[in-house]
């Protein structure tokens, strides 16, 4: 009795394993054949805003017609050539269209036209984005992408959901085709009983060149007051109004802030983050801070920098502490780093340094929330999911189920996993 209940429960596992197999087999072929029908439709455009029996008996003619007038840069394409096809779509009468659609009686159907030439209908495209409508005669229109009906039901979802990140203050986009990015977000969490109260990581300057962290506003940390105005005293008790060399300057920065706690030891990363990683590491290793992951004390830019985040060392005082500390330091300029950069005051140390600095802040976010991991979000992201029925669609299941456990900030995959944009600085 007990091996043939043994041989059952061996059957089940794997019909359960081979019917996930299966599954995600289908899933994969249903994204190839979406996939498959937006290359197809590549070529398409939607032209929106045009309005019904204008354009008459034929609908490619006057097309043509109109976008001679709209777009003469671009008349040395042959259009009645290059536009093959152009009707209106649903393919119903005016009515029943708009019925059908739930639409105003006042909007009319979308023209949808097929270019023989890419680079043309590319063209036409940027011209005339829905945020730049075009006017020619009185006749205002704008051009979309032509997708299949379920990237546009996926499309329509996400920005729903864009919609929810926005009222969190989160800076949120929607990708081609339907592909959704997070590049900053709120922090609340609660890490090694610190209490980091909304800490707001703006998006950093894309380029490297940009020499700086734009709008970055953390939040003053209450718990970590008291802390921060011994550290000030301890150091102007040390040096006063004494002018020192600078390598004296950060001899004793260092002992003053490896003596004031494990908070002070922070802000001597933060600081560190400003000179080569060797010297991260060999300083990191004095003050006792270890890898948060392999516990090895040569730990990179990256990780020195979860710590740094995690116990809540950004803060709004920071700037003025720093200047105090590192006030004889020629390499650092804290009010640069916090408060936004002036490219007019910026020589070839500032620019490396702060390059480091936009480094750590755009590739460390994922891993960050990784180590934070806040329950709150997790939960209220997986509930969103479920809200836009995008738990059980082909494109966000796997980003789902990752949630449950874990968040990455990053973008969702075309495959459907939850991809983060993470990179090290240093190895």
């Amino acid at each position: 009795m007990e091996t043939r209940t043994e041989e059952l429960e061996i059957e089940v596992k794997a019909a359960t394993a081979q019917t996930t197999t299966q599954g995600q087999q289908i899933s994969d072929i249903q994204w190839k054949l979406e996939d498959a029908e937006n290359r197809q439709r590549r070529n398409n455009l939607r032209i929106l805003g045009i309005a019904e029996d204008l354009e008459g008996p034929d609908t490619r003619a006057y097309i043509a017609s109109l976008f001679k007038q709209a777009f003469p840069d671009l008349n040395g394409w042959d259009w009645e050539k290059e536009i093959q096809r152009a009707h209106r779509f649903p393919l119903m009468k005016k009515k029943q269209a708009l019925t059908a659609t739930n639409r105003d009686q006042s909007y009319p159907r979308a023209i949808i036209m097929y270019f023989g030439n890419f680079l043309l209908r590319q063209a036409v495209f940027e011209k005339a984005r829905p945020n730049s409508k075009v006017t020619v005669e009185g006749v205002s229109f704008f051009s979309r992408p032509d997708f299949a009906h379920a990237t546009v039901e996926r499309r329509w979802r996400l920005r729903q959901m864009i919609a929810q990140f926005q009222e969190l203050e989160a800076e949120a986009y929607l990708l081609s085709p339907a592909r959704l990015e997070i590049r900053a977000f709120l922090l609340t969490s609660m890490t090694q009983g610190w209490h980091t109260d909304k800490i707001k990581l703006m998006e950093v300057s894309r380029h490297p060149t940009g020499c700086g962290i734009k709008n970055l506003y953390p939040l003053l940390l209450n718990s970590i007051q008291d802390d921060l105005a011994t550290l000030v005293k301890k150091w102007e008790a040390r040096v006063g109004a004494k002018e020192t060399e600078e390598c004296e300057s950060m001899e004793m920065a260092r002992t003053v802030l490896v003596s004031a706690g494990p908070q002070a030891q922070h802000f001597m990363v933060l600081y560190n983050l400003y000179y080569t990683p060797a010297k991260i590491a060999s300083w990191g290793k004095t003050a006792g801070i270890m890898c948060p992951r392999c516990g090895c004390p040569k730990a990179d830019l990256c990780h020195m920098f979860f710590q740094c985040v995690k116990l809540g060392s950004l803060i709004t005082g920071i700037s003025d502490i720093l200047k105090k500390i590192l006030k004889q330091s020629i390499y650092l300029k804290p009010q640069m780093v916090l408060l936004g950069v002036d490219h007019s005051v910026c020589n070839s140390r500032d620019r490396y340094f702060l390059f480091i600095a936009m480094s750590v802040f755009r590739n460390c976010i994922a891993s960050l929330w990784r180590d934070v991991h806040p329950p709150w979000f997790n939960q209220w992201f997986s509930q969103l999911l479920s809200m836009y029925h995008l738990e059980n669609s082909l494109y966000e299941l796997k980003g789902a189920a990752a949630c449950k456990d874990s968040l990455e900030l990053g973008h969702l995959s075309p495959y459907g996993s939850w991809a983060p944009r993470t990179r090290r600085l240093y190895k």
